[in-house]
């Protein structure tokens, strides 16, 4: 049996090719940063930027309730 060691593959793979890309791809991100910018509590923005930082898919129903969230949270007075 062939056992891998570390070395076997550390230098193919680095932290950064590990870490998630909170931003790249997802419309929303920036929406879920400015609701936590404002409200760093809101349970809501917390579990969908949870998502996006795992790489998790965001279903089009979180997708609705972030930008509806936005729009009310973030109204421009």
């Amino acid at each position: 049996a062939y056992e891998i060691s570390t070395r076997d593959w550390s230098s193919d793979v680095c932290s950064s090719d590990l870490a998630p890309d909170f931003y790249k791809g997802n419309e929303i991100a920036p929406e879920v940063d400015s609701i936590l910018e404002k409200f760093p509590e809101h349970k809501m923005a917390l579990f969908i930027q949870s998502k996006l930082q795992s790489n998790q898919p965001v279903t089009d129903q979180e997708t609705a309730e972030i930008r509806r969230l936005s729009k009310i949270l973030l109204k421009k007075s």
